[in-house]
């Protein structure tokens, strides 16, 4: 699944212009806090580095031990969570741009 972190462009200007006075300051700090995450999320890479079984098979005195590692990390699976959101969103947008 590729990168969807980001994507959107929002158009903060617009946003501080129909905003009232009081809140700009905190629609301020929400632009600064959402651009960090942005970067840290952005400075991760796709794809993690594989795993280098070679080498710490080359490492490790007992080769079962990394065998069974391997096996083990090889059998792990992380679902990845179901978007139930995108859609009630994207409808939610429509009728705000409206």
């Amino acid at each position: 699944m590729s990168r969807r972190v980001g994507q959107k462009v929002f158009d903060w200007v617009s946003v501080m212009a129909r905003a009232p006075a009081e809140a700009r300051g905190d629609i301020g700090a929400l632009r600064g806090r959402y651009e960090a995450l942005k970067a840290a999320m952005n400075s991760y890479p796709e794809k993690p580095d594989p795993v280098p079984w070679q080498y710490y098979q080359s490492q490790i005195s007992d080769p079962k031990l990394v065998e069974s590692f391997k096996k083990q990390f090889e059998a792990l699976s992380v679902p990845y969570p179901e978007d139930t959101k995108t859609a009630f969103l994207a409808e939610q947008e429509k009728e705000a741009t409206d």
